[in-house]
């Protein structure tokens, strides 16, 4: 079975011998009561939270996010939660943040310390191992213990001069206060839990049962995987398996099956209750039943219980969640929990924050909102060039017009990662297949090049010219064409971000390491050296050349004044940085992921708002025509000149756009593959091979192999053989099977849903080809690809793929 860690025990010191295990006495526990009593009451969110040495500040969750793994406590205004890098106590009212905690150290397990205060079991990451730690608070300060030893997954407490320690590897030894010790060896190398009264009461919890020492041997009580384990005295013995949870008093067992096999814990609650948590729900036994207090969907990790009967649950993202006897709360609304992606402001209280399942949130500068998008769409990026003309892009395009969120009349391929402009009549956004531009009226297909490699960030020259990341190099648009920059920088480009007034700034991996680039006059990149304390830098913010900002991988944060590096996070460590936003005045916004999620700022110890350039006169609102895109996609199906249709006035906007979204939702489910010369997705780009205009297309067969060989060869997702009616050599390894010319009519089964498209291309005078592929998995994979014949030669309009199916 796997190792499990971190599961705590909570140990309260006795005397005495255990009584002989009877027959367990079935009895189930209630089922839990209706969901709407199990839903938590939420604090409000009100900012900013704790904040560090350094002068970080939580502002969500509140009112801290570093995960917490144990608490400890002598009174209901007298509790302590301990996590990476992090002391808090309560004192009645509210939590603050202790100083001076060991630095860089994972406290996993607190227990009593008889002299007062508490022992804190430790882990620190190393190269040679992981270790253990051990030190004690007094209740003013910390005390190393000066013990290292192998990294340890419990700690029961007999005496401040007798402390057992069960090691990873299942090993158990005891501290005397000065030197460690092997303690009794256990019966097993899978131990989860320990516990006792005294040298000749441990009780062991482990994968393969529940074992006791006497002070002379080691005994299997139970044999069942036990994972959650309270001893509260002499026979009185608590226990928690996969399957159930017993009790061993007055001499017997009685037990309480579980619905499900899971991981739990269990927890003295202090008044004669006791507390079990597991993934799913937290339960309170209490007068002889047990009573389901709340769904577990915060990842509950600890819990602690005052004398009088009220407790604290501490977990994940520095989930706070607390019980007064008759109610539970929690610290946080569980919708903000999702991931944060990105943020970006206009001023510094108009700042943006969103991230996965429609996340989205505002800062005015007083406290963060959450605002509804009208879907649950994952948001990767945004940017705006006011406070009312924000734009969110990721599993769709949004726009922010002032009042509220509206959705994009676009059709995308693929997650868009990146979004910037200069105006709103000229914004960007480009994915892994494609760009997309938007001109104060419509958004348009700009470039579809096979697929980028997933990079962050765009930029503007001072010409005016859009530059994004791709490989291999920088693609930029000049004189209405697009190119792989001659000047583009050597290795991959992983994030650019630059306007006329910063200049161009990225950052590029390569194999000698990572540099942080300038572009200078005369489209020189220069390196800038980076701090020698920078671990992996993974974002980077550019205010001015003067000012800008790097965040490592470990949450360390760099600024640079033009002339050093300053360090600006000196006790903010193991972080996960998603995104990094400076705002005008020099308050530094980080967004964070995994168990530490969350918001964090900095103030500005002093506003540096520098003076900006004057704006341009705001553009007239433009006068839009009918959607260009939606007018060449009507102009493919009727086989008119888009020109002429757009001209002609024969075909109205909203004509052309129900005939674009027709088309659209009939290829809402496939792939298109590098169409170059296409109307929708018109561009080749300098150093792509273009395959629109391949000789020699008929209605014969043979004539495709060169076109569609063409077509298909940067595809890195399909491939097809080439093999037509008979002998055709597949190009890709594995794969074998046919290609031939179709009807409608004869369209495979598997391809029916595109009949109403294809019917249209047919009727429009375009040859059809349906090519049927296997692979070695046995997969069938269909294509259909229209072309028709135009003045300049023939063109491929639409490539079909299924593959969703297997024959």
């Amino acid at each position: 079975m796997l190792r499990r860690v971190c599961l705590a025990a909570v140990v309260l010191v006795g005397c005495g011998r255990p009584h002989v295990a009877a027959p367990p006495v079935a009895a189930a526990l209630p089922a839990p009561e209706p969901e709407s009593s199990q839903q938590p009451d939420v604090v409000p969110e009100r900012g900013p939270g704790i904040c560090s040495e350094s002068g970080w500040c939580w502002h969500h969750p509140l009112p801290q996010g570093n995960t917490l793994t144990s608490l400890a406590g002598t009174s209901a205004t007298q509790v302590w939660a301990v996590g990476n890098d992090t002391l808090l106590r309560f004192d009645g009212e509210r939590w603050e943040r202790i100083a001076d905690a060991p630095a860089d150290v994972w406290l996993k397990q607190l227990a009593p310390r008889a002299a007062g205060g508490f022992w804190a079991l430790g882990q620190r990451w190393h190269a040679q191992g992981d270790q253990g730690l051990l030190y004690a608070w007094d209740g003013r300060q910390w005390h190393d213990t000066g013990l290292v030893t192998a990294s340890s997954d419990a700690m029961w407490v007999a005496g401040d001069r007798d402390i057992w320690l069960l090691s990873e590897a299942g090993r158990l030894s005891r501290w005397d206060g000065e030197a460690l010790r092997d303690g009794p060896a256990p019966p097993t190398a899978e131990g989860n839990a320990l516990a006792g009264t005294d040298e000749r009461d441990v009780w062991l919890g482990a994968d393969d049962g529940l074992f006791h020492w006497d002070g002379r041997r080691w005994t299997r009580v139970r044999r069942e995987d036990t994972t959650g384990l309270l001893v509260r005295a002499p026979g009185d013995v608590w226990a928690a398996d996969l399957a159930a949870v017993h009790h061993l008093e007055g001499g017997a067992w009685r037990s309480w099956p579980l619905a499900h096999d899971l991981l739990r814990r269990l927890y003295d609650g202090g008044d004669g209750s006791v507390w079990l948590v597991d993934s799913q729900q937290v339960l309170r036994f209490s007068a002889g039943e047990w009573r389901t207090i709340a769904a577990n969907d915060s990842r509950l990790r600890a819990l602690w219980s005052a004398p009088d009967g009220t407790a604290w649950g501490v977990g994940d993202k520095g989930i706070l969640s607390r019980w007064d006897g008759e109610r539970w709360t929690q610290s946080i609304d569980r919708r903000w929990l999702h991931p944060l992606h990105a943020i970006w402001g206009i001023a510094d209280d108009d700042v943006w924050a969103a991230g996965r399942e429609g996340l989205v949130a505002h800062f005015d500068g007083r406290a963060w909102t959450r605002v509804a998008l009208p879907e649950a769409a994952t948001i990767r990026a945004v940017w705006g060039s006011s406070a009312n003309d924000v734009w969110a892009v990721g599993d769709g395009i949004f726009h922010w017009d002032g009042r509220a969120w509206s959705k994009a009349d676009v059709h995308l391929w693929d997650t868009m990662d990146a979004v910037w402009g200069t105006g709103p009549r000229d914004v960007w956004a480009h994915g892994t297949d494609g760009v997309l531009h938007f001109d104060g009226c419509w958004w348009s297909a700009e470039l579809a090049v096979g697929s980028f490699r997933r990079a962050r960030g765009g930029a503007t020259t001072a010409e005016g010219e859009p530059v994004l990341p791709a490989l291999p190099g920088l693609l930029r648009k000049r004189g209405g064409a697009w190119e792989i920059a001659a000047d583009s920088p050597q290795g991959r480009i992983v994030e650019l971000h630059g306007t006329p007034r910063t200049g161009l700034w990225a950052l590029q991996a390569a194999r000698s390491g990572q540099a942080l680039l300038r572009l200078d006059a005369g489209d020189i990149w220069t390196p800038l050296p980076l701090p020698a304390a920078a671990k992996e830098v993974v974002r980077f913010h550019v205010q001015a050349p003067d000012a800008l900002w790097i965040v490592d991988s470990d949450g360390g944060v760099y600024r640079w004044d033009g002339a050093t590096w300053r360090d600006e996070a000196q006790d903010l460590t193991r972080f996960h940085p998603a995104a990094m936003w400076v705002s005008p005045g020099g308050d530094i916004w980080l967004a964070t992921f995994n168990d530490n999620a969350g918001l964090l700022r900095k103030p500005a110890a002093r506003r540096t708002a520098r003076a900006a350039a004057a704006a341009p006169p705001a553009p007239p609102a433009p006068t839009c025509g009918p959607d260009p895109t939606a007018v060449a996609l009507a102009a493919e199906l009727v086989h008119v000149d888009a020109g002429d249709l757009a001209s002609s006035g024969s075909v109205s906007p909203a004509d052309a756009r129900e005939t674009a979204r027709v088309w659209l939702e009939a290829l809402r489910n496939t792939q298109v593959l590098t169409l170059a010369r296409v109307s929708a997705l018109p561009l080749a780009v300098q150093g792509f091979r273009p395959c629109g205009d391949a000789p020699g297309v008929g209605r014969d067969v043979e004539e495709f192999r060169d076109l569609l060989d063409c077509v298909l060869a940067d595809s890195v997702k399909h491939y097809v053989p080439r093999e037509a009616q008979g002998e055709w050599t597949p190009r890709a390894r594995g794969l074998s099977g046919t290609l031939k010319v179709i009807r409608p009519s004869g369209l495979a089964r598997r391809m029916a849903r595109y009949r109403p498209t294809i019917d249209a291309l047919a009727r429009a005078g375009h040859v059809l080809v349906q090519a049927r592929t296997t692979d070695n998995n046995g997969m069938t994979i269909h294509f259909a690809v229209a072309v028709r014949a135009t003045r300049s030669g023939p063109r491929v309009v639409a490539v079909f793929v299924d593959q969703l199916f297997e024959e």
